[in-house]
């Protein structure tokens, strides 16, 4: 007998054919999805910094040489009186701060600072301040000096050999000898700082000379 109808177990078997297809190539993309992703992480490499090389003596000095230049603000630090009291020159903000390091063993030091301290009499204000700065090992030393020279006042203050007072960055100054680049340590050494904290001169002129006067008074007058 004929009939019209379709078989219902041809259209059940091509949707399962159809789904076992789907299902394949589902597996087929994951696998190649994963392949793909395996593939990029070996070959994007890890990107290692090589660690920093330390900065040699010279290039630590140079900086802080560099920290130091006219127009940066002044690094602060501590300074000793005679009577001992440690201060930090950051209290002198506020005032025009002229600053002479020097020690008992330099002959220059010694030569410059009666004039010095003529000028600094002479301009020493509520808006400028002039002091002197020992970098003598030894404060004992350099108290006994102040004594025997008669110097002895509250404008005498004492640092030191101590190369981490951010104050000793001023007494570096880069030489060159036959070629070989040296940092040396340098005094006398005469700075101009700002009421706002300003590196105005760090080398001023010795005190002897008439244009270190003029510069003061330049500044003061302004």
């Amino acid at each position: 007998m004929k009939t019209n109808e379709r078989c219902p177990y041809g259209k059940k078997m091509k949707q399962t054919i159809l789904i076992l297809m789907v299902l394949l190539l589902g597996m087929g993309c994951s696998k190649q999805v994963k392949k793909t992703q395996q593939a990029t992480k070996e070959e994007t490499p890890i990107q290692v910094e090589p660690p920093a090389k330390p900065q040699s003596s010279l290039e630590i000095k140079r900086e802080r040489i560099r920290q130091v230049m006219i127009g940066n603000d002044t690094p602060y630090g501590n300074i000793t009186a005679e009577n001992g009291l440690s201060i930090s020159t950051e209290v002198f903000q506020g005032k025009f701060l002229i600053i002479d390091f020097w020690a008992t063993w330099c002959g220059p030091c010694l030569q410059g600072a009666p004039k010095f301290k003529e000028i600094g009499d002479k301009y020493r204000s509520d808006k400028v301040a002039f002091i002197s700065v020992s970098i003598d090992r030894d404060r004992a030393d350099w108290q006994s000096f102040l004594v025997r020279q008669g110097w002895s006042s509250d404008t005498q203050f004492w640092m030191g050999m101590d190369k981490k007072n951010p104050l000793f960055s001023y007494l570096y100054k880069e030489v060159n000898d036959d070629g070989t680049p040296l940092v040396i340590i340098g005094v006398p050494k005469y700075v101009i700082i700002s009421p706002q904290g300003k590196i105005l001169d760090n080398e001023a002129e010795f005190p002897t000379n008439p244009a270190f006067e003029a510069h003061i008074k330049r500044l003061i007058e302004k």
